[in-house]
């Protein structure tokens, strides 16, 4: 397995990032793919079978995403690999990310407010309903 890492300017949107990591991920050849997003560019790192498939076919499959600017990043050490890696938990998530959690949320707090009204409705029933 060889390492590869990419500088890709271009791909602003999560989804653009989301999509081009998982077409990456589905081609043979490709080990893993893990992209990390800044505020000017991403970067992704990919470890594949240099037998399988070649840098050149990589880097294409990027380029037929979109207009992107592809660069390949000299290796680095384990310190800076480290660096990024605690730099990019550090990212905030977009407003969509959060809007969705929010929504998720507000979801299962009337799921519940929902099941608790329909269980005292019946428990009322059986309580007060006369006996026959």
């Amino acid at each position: 397995m060889e390492p590869l890492k990419l500088s890709i300017k271009g791909a602003g949107s999560p989804e653009d990032q989301k999509l081009m990591e998982n077409n990456l991920k589905e081609l043979s050849g490709v080990r893993s793919a893990k992209l990390i997003p800044f505020s000017s560019h991403a970067e992704i790192e990919i470890e594949f079978d240099g037998t399988k498939i070649s840098k050149q076919q990589i880097i294409d499959v990027i380029k037929i995403g979109g207009d992107y600017i592809v660069e390949e990043q000299k290796a680095e050490s384990v310190n800076e690999s480290h660096h990024v890696k605690s730099l990019s938990s550090a990212i905030k998530r977009s407003p969509a990310d959060e809007t969705a959690r929010l929504f998720f949320i507000c979801g299962i707090l009337g799921g519940v407010a929902a099941a608790s009204i329909i269980l005292n409705i019946v428990l009322a029933y059986l309580l007060l309903a006369p006996k026959t």
